[in-house]
């Protein structure tokens, strides 16, 4: 199985998915087996082999679930540099999963402990990546200074062991930074060097991420007719690749960037396709987030009421899984000032409370028989 951990990135990663998929039921015994004996070696190898694969099917909470109960085993006997690095992987493996569902407190900790072991083993691309996951959260936290700084120190340190995928992964992310900054030449120039990069890589998930990423940037510098073609670009590698959770959020931006262009038939058909996709049950912050973009679409269309119970199911899923994005809050005071504005008070209040007291699963099929309908405008 570990053989096929090293096919999962560029030309092979298509074909080496499915056979992952086959082997599903073997990728959940062979690591629960492991962790029950205390067999600490198998264990690492098992969850190093599988992260991958947990990531892009979406299954971040069986990934999380054995990630840290393997690390809870008696360490290694071998100190050797290989079982070093291994037990490092998976400090920072465990940071992604927990930063994946929102717990930014334990992502932080995940990774101020990868720093802290891979400064101690004298690992620099290992420091490097645990550096920059951690500005990642300093910035999904709302601490964009730092989330700039902590990526520039580590681009430092990818530069000057010459590792291009890393080079690559941290101008994406001080893109991310830059953009959400207001310093948008600074963010499209990062995302262009870093696409440039990826594609001479040949890694088609880190390629699609990438064309996803400067859409965004493309966006928030008020060009959305280019950043609707490279999310369209994005889509097509996320399904080509098979990477679920990615093309649900790219199917998310295309249907903002096209109720922004007007064309509201391509909005409600993205958000379609996203919702019969996902997985509530293992992505309630993807669900939410489709919730979002559900209600603003609808308002567009002409209903408001139903703009007003997703727009107020959005905001309690939020609020229950602990995670509101920066300046969400924010947002949210304005839009329910301009919705109280469209509406008797009651009627809003009304709508309001029936959105709040959907589950996720009510919410979903509100959304698709919605969604199927004719547009009013």
């Amino acid at each position: 199985m570990d053989s096929l951990r090293g096919t999962l990135t560029g030309e092979t990663q298509a074909a080496s998915l499915p056979l992952m998929d086959a082997e599903a039921h073997h990728l959940r015994a062979a690591p629960e087996t492991a962790i029950r004996t205390n067999n600490t070696r198998a264990a690492y190898l098992l969850c190093r082999a599988a992260v991958r694969w947990w990531t892009i099917r979406g299954l971040t909470s069986d990934g999380r679930n054995f990630v840290t109960r393997a690390l809870a085993l008696p360490p290694l006997l071998s100190d050797n540099a290989e079982s070093r690095r291994l037990q490092g992987e998976l400090f920072v493996a465990a940071g992604t999963m927990a930063r994946s569902q929102a717990d930014y407190p334990a992502a932080k900790q995940w990774r101020e402990t990868a720093i802290a072991y891979f400064q101690r083993i004298g690992d620099a691309n290992g420091e490097a990546g645990a550096l920059g996951n951690l500005a990642i959260v300093a910035h999904l936290q709302g601490d964009l200074g730092q989330a700039v700084q902590l990526s520039e120190q580590g681009l430092v340190i990818q530069r000057t062991t010459d590792n291009r995928r890393g080079v690559a992964s941290f101008l994406q992310n001080l893109g991310n930074h830059y953009s959400h900054a207001g310093r948008h030449d600074d963010a499209l120039r990062c995302h262009r060097e870093s696409l440039d990069l990826r594609r001479e890589l040949g890694d088609s998930d880190d390629i699609a991420h990438s064309l996803l990423n400067y859409a965004a940037a493309l966006d928030e510098s008020g060009d959305a007719v280019a950043a609707r073609v490279y999310a369209e670009e994005s889509l097509r590698l996320m399904q080509k690749i098979g990477d679920i959770q990615g093309a649900i959020t790219v199917l998310d931006n295309l249907a903002v960037l096209s109720g922004k262009q007007g064309d509201i038939v391509a909005a409600r058909g993205f958000l379609s396709d996203a919702l019969a996709q996902i997985d509530y049950e293992k992505a309630p912050q993807d669900v939410a987030d489709l919730l979002r973009t559900v209600s603003t679409v609808l308002e567009t269309s002409g209903d408001r009421l139903a703009a007003v119970r997703f727009f107020a199911a959005n905001i309690h899923q939020c609020r229950k899984a602990g995670f509101m994005p920066i300046g969400r809050e924010q947002e949210n005071h304005e839009r329910e000032a301009l919705l109280r504005a469209e509406l008797p008070a009651p009627a809003y209040e009304t709508a309001c409370l029936a959105g709040e007291n959907w589950t996720l699963v009510e919410a979903i099929h509100e959304a698709q028989i919605l969604l199927a309908k004719s547009p009013r405008n």
